[in-house]
């Protein structure tokens, strides 16, 4: 198929999947571009099932009028159950970027009302790496120029987009020269990356005058002391961090190397908010780095994921289960498929019966294995003893044949 050819494709999926909420009285949510054209291509025969639908730009309001569908004011509904848009590019994580069509504010408020987003893109949307499409970036005429200089001392490429005015009245900046991974697929289970892909991909920074950024929002300090960054050694340009730094309580934090950083420390780059620096919470992340993840506990975590990862893979050797499990730190999981996962493709073909078949069973016997879901993983803590990991593999070990047999 030819790329009209996939988008028709795509939007007739979408179509299929919306069809429940026609009778239902629903009210859509509807993206702009040409993927988007082509739905609501599809929409127009069932018009007259469709009670209304908000747009997101005022070039889909007049493509929904011609289909017959009326155009209902967002600010006149309680709920969008579902909003349907496309992306610019689409990583294997189902992590994207949007706003080629210069519609990202109201699509991005739009999608937030909405209870499902389901997003169409043709194969030539997908990427491994998101960054080859400039980020877009929208901003107030006056404040232009200003948002480019401070884009441009983050690392990235700030490029005007002429003769473009948003239906706010806005104008597009699409930033270039940003590359954005997170080191280990953790939404797609624990899927590492191949050998030489994160060296590659750092050379490929070097080579473009790129920045590397690393999402270490679930890796930061649960691999490592130093997450990803110290357990690949690969030195990103910016890293993020959130979640287990704060010891449970919520705290993001952003590192770079001396020259990113002197931006902000000579407040060319001015960053602020209203809970930087709080201190109850900036005392819980010096007690969780300084006084309980020490070299002896994580020593300790590291084996006691080991000895779950290791007593998961001996009973589906011994029951010859078409499934694996792997782990990678204090985190871990089991996958129900007989090849390893290698990327988004591969994943999406998991048992996923199988794999609630598993969480239930667990459940019913006393065991929260991890979070529901075969996106998720386990992660070892510092609470965790070696009684708890032979009770997990204990009552694994009850619920496999029943597993074997679905």
């Amino acid at each position: 198929m030819n790329q009209d050819e996939q988008k028709r494709a795509v939007a007739h999926a979408a179509l299929k999947f919306a069809l429940p909420y026609f009778d239902a009285g629903a009210i859509l949510g509807i993206g702009t571009g040409s993927t988007v054209d082509q739905f609501v291509a599809a929409l127009a025969p069932h018009a007259a099932r469709i009670a209304g639908a908000v747009p997101s730009s005022e070039r889909t309001a007049r493509a929904l009028t011609g289909a017959g569908i009326r155009i209902v004011d967002l600010n006149d509904v309680a709920a969008v159950p579902i909003y349907v848009d496309g992306c610019d590019e689409i990583d294997g994580c189902l992590c994207m970027i949007k706003g080629g069509g210069a519609a990202l504010t109201q699509e991005k408020i739009v999608a937030a009302v909405a209870t499902t987003f389901v997003c169409i893109a043709d194969e030539s949307k997908r990427v491994d790496v998101l960054g080859r499409f400039p980020l877009p970036v929208e901003v107030i005429p006056l404040a232009r120029a200003y948002v480019a200089r401070e884009l441009a001392a983050l690392g990235g490429r700030a490029v005007w987009r002429p003769n473009v005015v948003t239906d706010n009245g806005n104008v597009i900046l699409d930033v270039h020269g940003l590359h954005i991974v997170e080191p280990i697929m953790l939404n797609m289970g624990v899927t590492e990356p191949a050998a030489g892909f994160l060296p590659g991909l750092r050379a490929l920074c070097d080579e473009f005058n790129a920045l590397l950024v690393f999402d270490e929002v679930k890796t930061g300090v649960k691999i490592a002391p130093g997450g990803a960054t110290e357990h690949y050694k690969i030195r990103p340009d910016i890293v993020v961090l959130a979640k287990a730094i704060g010891g449970g309580l919520p705290l993001a934090a952003f590192g770079a190397s001396a020259e990113i950083m002197e931006e902000i420390n000579s407040f060319r780059v001015i960053h602020v908010g209203t809970y930087a620096s709080n201190p109850i919470t900036l005392a819980a992340a010096e007690v969780t780095l300084k006084e309980i993840l020490t070299p002896d506990a994580y020593r300790t975590l590291f084996a006691l994921n080991r000895k779950l990862v290791d007593g998961y893979a001996a009973i589906i050797r011994e029951l010859g289960m078409p499934c694996y499990a792997n782990g990678v730190g204090s985190m871990g999981t089991i996958n129900f498929k007989k090849d390893v996962i290698r990327d988004y493709r591969d994943w999406v073909t998991l048992d996923r019966r199988a794999t609630q078949a598993w969480y239930l069973a667990m459940l019913n016997e006393g065991v929260i294995p991890q979070p529901p879901g075969p996106d998720e993983q386990w992660t070892i803590t510092v609470q965790h003893t070696e009684a708890d990991i032979e009770t997990h593999l204990k009552v694994f070990r009850k619920v496999a044949p029943l597993l074997k047999s679905l």
